[in-house]
């Protein structure tokens, strides 16, 4: 299988595609071989191309088997060869349960002192991958560094690290570093104010105040989110100043902020008609936190833009309860699907009207909008909700989003007497399709356990469980009953590897319905998921696929044959973990686990570099920025086509 496999790398057959590189390297990485010869003696071969490429797949791999083989390279005479190894040891760090052995950071800190930049910056992202690091002195003095992608690069680190959280345990050394850095007008000032926008820090304010005036837009967004976790105490006055920045994404951050000091009514009539409809839709939700007259809200209600409609009924509902019932089933009756499930969610904020209003949105025509009435009715009036439950988790025909909104919402309410309905559901939930739904099933069981720890019932369904036909259903029992980890499976070669590798610099278009984004793949750096949208986008695949979730200053997510999230093409790609950053405008390949992409697409609106190293980065946004930032949930695909 694996010659045939190889013979098939080989031929192009089609213009403008070349044969993979290093096919035998590439089929060791996807079958995700532990301790692979093949990989240990390509880390000593005389091309440091193939050293580096059994570097990189060793990372991806993720065996600590590896460790000892990339610890060495990280010495190798090719800094291309150091720096896919700092990377990858950074990777596998990653996948242990405790931290980095002091070899390990030790050797991270060496590389700080690498000729090499990109050495540098990947030793630095590896060590905060790896943690454990009980001193931070060389972040304090990387923070000092002439060279900004430096100081960036530590910021992050200290991130991932979780540094700000576990102070005062730790030397404040480090953090004065970053304080110190976030004052200074420079392009790594971004990165000091993104290490403060997880954990609140008093401390930071007054510098995180003074970098909303920054140059870049991407410090003054961070500074402002970073602020809004200080909630109350936030400066209101902060946000306010921001509301009329000339980035869009920067008015957005300033009015949560607003939202989380309270101080929404410094919003003016201005920002009510801003042009970017997330700017509307944001002040809209800052708005449901206000007292006073909701006149405002009732005017964004009917706004052109389904995303300030959708957040307009919810500060309705925020704001007014049960009084605000004529909007919210006017809401309702939308003609878009985002404002009823937006509605159906809000409901939660109506006692009296609330389960009313949810027995409609049961039987909306659009399963997202069904889907998450169940999950609001359950949350809100559990008792009265079970009927419904008991429907769904019975029923064969529910589609799955329905069954899986079932499903969670049972974990949640932790009633033993839904067992029956639990038990139904797993019988008729046996097609592939249903797999991530039968690992929910096992979560629902273990919250079922927490109330009931001595139904011998419950008990023996759980370990039913263990015979699922699917390993990572059959994995998450056994974690669940405190049993050793099943065998994993050896994975059969992926028929993708079969797919002829894009040429360099490959674009893609997406023609959508606010226009056209044209992305540029990386094939060098993720040669099977380019190849795997190259031929999706020949079949077809994506003509007229929604994009079903829109973040704002976040993502915008679509490619789901189902168009609810809950759909893939039938198959799992292995991640190809890069280095690229998910900086604005880079392409995504969502998953539900290691090692399940598939057909969906994710595009950042921000930078997000919570994501690096995590998800598969294989492209980024060309041309249609612009189109990007118009784009909401239930916009779609027109067309793809190769450019």
């Amino acid at each position: 299988m694996t010659t045939l496999l190889l013979l098939l790398l080989a031929a192009s057959p089609l213009s403008g595609q070349t044969a993979a590189p290093d096919a035998d390297l590439r089929t060791a990485e996807d079958l995700r071989e532990p301790d692979s010869a093949l990989l240990r003696t390509a880390l000593s071969d005389a091309s440091a191309e193939r050293r580096a490429r059994a570097a990189r797949a060793m990372g991806r791999i993720g065996s600590a088997g590896y460790l000892d083989g990339l610890l060495r390279a990280l010495r190798d005479d090719s800094a291309r060869v150091r720096s896919d190894a700092a990377f990858s040891v950074g990777l596998v760090a990653a996948e242990s349960t405790s931290p980095a052995s002091g070899a390990v950071t030790e050797a991270l800190e060496e590389a700080f002192e690498d000729p090499a930049a990109a050495v540098r910056l990947a030793a630095l992202d590896a060590l905060g991958r790896a943690g454990g690091a009980d001193e931070q002195d060389w972040a304090a003095r990387l923070l000092r560094e002439k060279d900004p992608a430096v100081r960036e690069a530590a910021a992050l680190a200290l991130f991932r690290m979780r540094l700000l959280e576990r102070v005062p345990a730790y030397s404040t050394a480090a953090v004065q570093g970053l304080l110190a850095c976030l004052r200074e007008e420079s392009p790594s000032r971004w990165a000091c104010a993104y290490a403060f926008s997880r954990w609140p820090s008093k401390e930071a304010a007054g510098s995180l105040a003074e970098a909303i005036t920054a140059s870049d837009p991407r410090a003054r967004l961070f500074s402002l989110r970073s602020l809004s976790k200080l909630g109350a105490a936030a400066p209101a006055e902060a946000g306010e100043e921001c509301l009329e920045d000339g980035d869009e994404r920067v008015r957005v951050e300033a009015l949560a902020l607003l939202r989380a000091a309270g101080g929404a009514e410094r919003i003016s009539a201005r920002t009510l008609a801003d042009p970017s409809p997330r700017v509307r839709a944001a002040a809209a939700e800052a708005l449901g936190n206000r007292e006073g007259d909701p006149a405002a809200l009732r005017r964004l209600l009917l706004d052109g833009s389904s995303s300030v409609r959708a957040e307009a009924a919810a500060g309705l509902s925020a704001r007014l309860g049960d009084k605000a019932a004529r909007e919210l089933k006017r809401a309702a009756s939308d003609n878009s699907w985002w404002v009823r499930l937006r509605a159906a969610e809000s409901a939660l904020k109506l006692p009296r009207e609330g389960p009313r209003l949810l027995a409609a949105a049961l039987k909306d025509e659009d399963v997202r909008v069904r889907a998450a009435a169940l999950r609001t009715f359950a949350e809100g009036w559990p008792k009265e909700s079970r009927a419904a439950l008991s429907t769904a988790l019975r029923d064969a025909s529910a589609p799955l989003e329905v069954r899986g909104a079932a499903v969670e919402a049972a974990a949640k309410l932790k009633e033993p007497s839904l067992l029956p309905d639990l038990e139904e559901c797993y019988r008729l939930s046996f097609s592939r399709e249903f797999v991530e739904l039968r690992e929910s099933l096992v979560e629902a069981g273990s919250a079922l356990a927490a109330t009931a720890p001595k139904s011998a019932e419950l008990q023996r369904w759980r370990e039913r469980l263990l015979e699922d036909p699917a390993p990572s259903v059959r994995a998450a029992a056994a974690k669940a009953l405190g049993r050793p980890a099943p065998a994993p499976e050896a994975p059969s070669p992926s028929p993708l590897l079969a797919e002829p590798v894009p040429a360099p610099g490959t674009r893609v278009s997406l023609l959508t319905s606010k226009g056209e984004l044209i992305l540029e793949l990386a094939p060098e750096e993720a040669p099977t998921h380019s190849a795997n949208l190259v031929s999706l986008v020949r079949r077809g695949f994506y003509d007229g696929k929604v994009w079903h979730r829109v973040v704002p200053n976040f993502v915008v997510q679509g490619g789901d044959p189902r168009g609810t999230g809950w759909g893939d093409a039938g198959y799992f790609l292995r991640d190809e973990t890069t280095p690229l950053r998910f900086a604005r405008g880079t392409l995504g390949m969502p998953r539900a686990g290691k090692d399940t992409g598939g057909c969906q697409l994710f595009i950042t609106l921000i930078d997000a570099p919570h994501l690096d190293g995590r998800y598969t980065a294989f492209g980024r946004v060309v041309i249609g920025l612009d189109v990007l930032d118009r784009l909401e949930p239930g916009d779609y695909i027109v067309k793809a086509t190769l450019k």
